[in-house]
């Protein structure tokens, strides 16, 4: 059986939350202001886990990014004489695995074609030995033909990817490291949850990826950042990557005397902490690098 823990979107962040949508320089407009007939594609994105478990099937995460895309021109796009573009819009996964997306279609009523992916996503997994791993969810590519005025339900499935296992010798590291900031006086965990954004070079993979390997993972208990990644061992080098933390706390400014109270009291404001480091993950190894404290950098309020 494969328990999910923590929740993790992955790679691409463009218009979160939203959709959105290009505009065609040619039309010099929104092509969703050109193209007024519309047509509607609604359904649930879903895990496919090991066929085995008990849990086989799992919603995708909320906040899943959902791409749609439509040629421009082409005897299945939008009909735009002598146009090579394409239009893209996209969606987010919401609760329960619902999405929703409503597209241009053409006004004569002949078809269009719609082709769906997905960014990947990275839950943190149980398996059935009782070992904790991180795995990757990537959504299998399909399309979709639309009419005007209609809505059409679709199905939309991730699987279980290898992306870091395309190497027989890769296997199973750790990297732990506990992150603490300072306030003025104290020296505080990181808040339990803070997104960190990991990169791993596309150029260490085999085969080699054309774009690197980006997601978020987020802060365990008392300011602990760990990663289990699939990595080659200690004698291949390991495998390099960098995480980036962003996050924004109290801190104080600075000492005032208050009369009323006859003592001095600190006076705090919101400062942003960030920091970015460079590490290395060894198969088959638990790496502990060494506590590192964040100090504050920009302030935002004033007081």
């Amino acid at each position: 059986m494969k328990r999910f823990f923590y929740l993790v979107t992955l790679i691409t962040s463009v218009c979160f939350f939203y959709s959105c949508a290009e505009e065609d320089p040619a039309l010099g407009v929104s092509v969703d202001e050109t193209f007024t007939n519309k047509a509607t594609i609604e359904g649930y994105a879903y895990l496919s886990t090991n066929k085995s478990s008990t849990e086989a099937v799992k919603y995708a995460p909320e906040g899943t990014l959902l791409s749609f895309t439509i040629n421009y021109g082409g005897n299945n796009g939008l009909g735009v004489p002598a146009s090579n573009g394409r239009y893209v819009k996209t969606t987010t996964v919401g609760a329960n695995g619902r999405y929703a997306i409503e597209l241009p279609a053409r006004a004569d009523g002949a078809a269009v074609t719609v082709e769906i992916s997905g960014a990947q996503v990275l839950l943190t997994v149980t398996t059935d030995d009782g070992k904790s791993k991180d795995q990757v969810f990537g959504l299998v590519p399909s399309s979709q033909d639309i009419i005007s005025d209609f809505t059409y339900l679709k199905k939309l499935e991730y699987r279980e990817e290898s992306v870091l296992q395309s190497s027989e010798t890769w296997k199973d590291g750790t990297y732990q490291v506990k992150l603490e900031y300072y306030d003025g006086t104290r020296y505080l965990p990181v808040p339990r949850d803070t997104e960190v954004k990991v990169t791993v070079a596309g150029n260490q993979f085999i085969p080699v990826r054309t774009n690197d390997w980006v997601f978020i993972k987020k802060i365990g208990s008392n300011g602990l950042l760990e990663l289990k990644l699939a990595a080659p061992a200690l004698s291949n080098g390991g495998l390099a990557f960098t995480w980036d933390l962003v996050f924004v706390a109290e801190a104080i400014t600075r000492e005032e005397y208050d009369e009323s109270r006859n003592q001095w009291v600190s006076i705090y404001n919101d400062y942003v902490f960030r920091v970015q480091k460079m590490a290395l993950v060894y198969g088959g190894r638990t790496v502990e690098g060494e506590d590192l404290i964040i100090m504050r950098s920009e302030q935002l309020t004033f007081k």
